[in-house]
């Protein structure tokens, strides 16, 4: 479900490869989701749950996601939990489990946006790092290192 929220090119081959070093998204995808959906099965540890967002996050805030797309793939744990325990959750006390599951998965989906959020902080820090890098290297050719340099060229 996660990797559907690529292309098809892309799911396809981030599906396929299993191998670390060969498909490292797909690999990072699988053994986060895994750590999640654990954690969310455990009880939940925010530290060890923001471990295993944070390293997903990061992929997918350098990609071109909008904050809700990249973090929908957290609400989708409740489909999948639901789809793996089939009818197994009529009774009223399978529907109090269920609605505490679905409010840890709602809080696991506020980690992974306040993570998104600072991912992106960082990704426009350094675009404007880079800006100014560029900005300055231009000005520094455009009117010389010297002792002169912080002065405005002369007007005509």
């Amino acid at each position: 479900e996660t990797l559907g929220t690529y292309a098809k090119v892309t799911a396809t081959f981030f599906k396929q490869g299993k191998n670390r070093f060969a498909n490292p998204v797909g690999h990072t995808v699988e053994q986060g989701i895994e750590g999640v959906f654990d954690g969310l099965l455990g009880g939940i540890d925010p530290e060890k749950i923001c471990g295993h967002l944070d390293e997903m996050i990061r992929i997918r805030a350098v990609q071109d996601f909008s904050a809700s797309q990249a973090v929908a793939f957290v609400l989708l744990l409740k489909k999948i939990a639901r789809e793996e325990l089939g009818g197994k959750g009529r009774d009223a006390a399978r529907s109090a489990e269920w609605v505490e599951f679905d409010t840890q998965v709602d809080q696991v989906a506020l980690f992974a946006f306040d993570i998104y959020t600072r991912c992106r902080e960082q990704v426009f820090e350094l675009r404007i790092n880079d800006v100014k890098r560029n900005v300055s290297a231009i000005m520094e050719r455009l009117y010389g290192s010297g002792a002169d340099s912080d002065a405005a060229p002369a007007q005509d």
